[in-house]
């Protein structure tokens, strides 16, 4: 009997530490295979994908010179607020960028989190990302975080509401699209992240 309580005791131990090492979007921060990063992601809008693989991207250091173009809008293009609400769409990272093959994920202890620990099955987040994701952000001088979007696609197209803020702006939007490519929420080996140049665009009534 006594062995029993023993083994139970240790195995409480081992989750309750297991869990101090896990993470949730809604933690003032989180560890990611690349250190510990702000998870201020409250604000995002997701599409397909997760925000513990966003919390990775924002963790790793970005690669230069690698970058996804941005097609639509254009430098310097004026879009109208008014009629069809606009698709912003660009390019993946060229092939040379991304990696010719997944490897192994690495182990964090954020991951062994999730995995063991009573906290880590709770705050589960629906199916893991893998390949391609974009972060896009749409900042001003005054709002650097006016809308920022985590998807899979290489298009996305605002909601009325969405697009309500951006045409509120009544300033120059800057929008920049930071890419990775994700095995099980985590950036794949020579995955990662490539920062797209700030493209400049502006919403006329």
């Amino acid at each position: 009997m006594k062995r029993t309580i023993l083994a139970l005791a240790c195995v409480g131990f081992a989750q309750a530490g297991l869990a101090a090492c896990s993470s949730s979007g809604d933690t003032s921060s989180s560890s990611s295979s690349s250190g510990t990063v702000a998870t201020d992601v409250k604000d995002v809008i997701y599409d397909g994908a997760t925000d513990e693989a966003l919390l990775e991207l924002l963790g790793a250091k970005v690669v230069t010179g690698k970058a996804s173009k941005v097609t639509l809008p254009t430098a310097g293009q004026k879009l109208s607020s008014g009629g069809a609400i606009p698709t912003f769409a660009w390019d993946a990272p060229s092939q040379a960028a991304l990696p010719l093959r997944f490897s192994a994920p690495a182990w964090t202890p954020s991951k062994l989190a999730q995995l063991f620990s009573l906290e880590g099955v709770a705050h589960a987040h629906g199916t893991p990302t893998n390949g391609l994701a974009y972060f896009l952000v749409f900042g001003t001088a005054s709002n650097a975080k006016l809308v920022r979007v985590f998807t899979v696609k290489n298009t996305y197209q605002p909601t009325a509401d969405v697009w309500a803020r951006l045409t509120g702006a009544k300033a120059a939007i800057n929008l920049v699209i930071t890419a990775g490519v994700f095995q099980d929420n985590l950036v794949a080996k020579d995955g990662g992240p490539f920062a797209s140049p700030a493209v400049t665009f502006t919403v006329e009534p």
